[in-house]
């Protein structure tokens, strides 16, 4: 006994290194107590490294050591919310087995700091983020703030609606979402719903604005973007049916009277798009993409007043948010009054449904970008 102690004298207590050897001693006697077993559980770094992409669709979570996936993980026990954009979801990418996880963002994208604070809360589910030691990531008390890098500058949109505002739309009265519609028709059978969350909805966050099939009647809702001489109009459509029974304008553009200006047909023969303008009314060629049932599609819109027979109108619609691919255009419409209003419709005789989300209008181009 007196040996091992005349040892750690000379090995520790002796050393010139003192203080830093004491440090280790303990260390090991700690492991020794502890039979060499990692009880440390994984945290989140606080600092720069756990921050949003400039681009607003990527997380990026740094934790102090690797962590995995348990066999209880669900990306829904992450809660991602920010000050203005609303209805955020993440989902685990990347980094699985690494101490850098990337998150991917639905419901974005994240706008920048001076629009957007975020917070990251994590529910510390047992065999949720684990260590290689089986240790538990536990819940973040209180809610971490993250850094903010995004870019986006949504605070120059005109308008954008997700249909899940301050109240989530959740009596699904049209005064309840991200801004006032104003319900012009709804005479249909079958009602439209500003609260579709089952099935198919909501496309983007909780909820969406479904129009489906009236039996008899029809549905149509009108947004104030304010008089323009110019709009763009994109946004999230979802096509429940194959095509119209018959050709119909399912989107239009209105002046500030309340006259539709514009107005894009789904043709029952394809499902392709055309479009026409006020006075004109010659419909355009028909969209390269066909809006087939049960699929997602992108769309955007553009008008702009003219001087005389001169007016223009385009749109694109897209199947991913890659590109937005060539236009179908027209530009023989009469419409010099200025133009203030998006409207959505459906009519009984042409049998179809549909869905739409994440609408932005803007009085500039609206790149696909958006909705990644």
């Amino acid at each position: 006994m007196k040996n091992i102690v005349l040892i750690l004298c000379v090995l520790f207590l002796c050393s010139s290194s003192y203080a830093g050897n004491i440090d280790k001693l303990k260390a090991v006697i700690a492991a020794k107590n502890a039979g060499g077993a990692d009880v440390t559980a994984p945290t989140i770094t606080e600092g720069a490294t756990t921050n949003i992409d400039a681009a607003g669709t990527l997380l990026t979570i740094a934790f102090s050591e690797s962590v995995s996936e348990g066999a209880s993980y669900s990306d829904g026990d992450w809660t991602l919310a920010c000050s203005t954009t609303a209805g955020l979801t993440v989902a685990h990418s990347t980094g699985d087995g690494t101490a850098s996880w990337g998150m991917a963002i639905t419901g974005g994208p994240i706008q920048d700091s001076g629009t957007d604070t975020c917070t990251l809360d994590w529910a510390g589910t047992e065999a949720g983020v684990e260590d290689d030691a089986s240790n538990d990531l536990a819940a973040i008390d209180p809610v971490k703030t993250i850094v903010n890098n995004s870019t986006q500058g949504g605070a120059s949109y005109l308008v954008e609606e997700s249909f899940d505002g301050e109240t989530l739309c959740a009596t699904g009265e049209p005064s309840n979402c991200d801004n006032t519609w104003v319900e012009v028709d709804d005479s249909g059978g079958v009602a439209d719903a500003f609260n579709c969350s089952a099935g198919n909805c909501g496309l983007v966050g909780t909820y969406s604005y479904s129009s489906p099939d009236p039996d008899s009647g029809q549905n149509k809702i009108r947004l104030d973007f304010g008089a323009r001489d110019e709009v763009w109009v994109a946004f999230m459509w979802y096509a429940v049916t194959a095509g119209p029974g018959a050709d119909g304008a399912v989107f239009r553009i209105v002046d500030t009277g309340t006259s539709d200006v514009g107005s894009v047909y789904w043709l029952s023969s394809d499902g392709s798009l055309k479009i026409a303008t006020d006075g004109g009314w010659t419909l355009s060629a028909a969209t390269a993409t066909k809006a087939a049932a049960a699929g997602l599609f992108y769309v955007k819109i553009r008008l702009k007043k003219g001087t005389g027979n001169d007016a223009q109108m385009e749109v694109w619609l897209s199947n991913n948010t890659s590109s937005w691919g060539s236009s179908v255009s027209s530009s023989d419409g009469d419409v010099t009054n200025q133009i203030q209003y998006l409207l959505f419709s459906n009519y009984y005789q042409h049998a179809i449904a549909y869905i739409v989300d994440k609408v932005v209008i803007d009085d500039e181009d609206i790149t696909i970008e958006y909705f990644q």
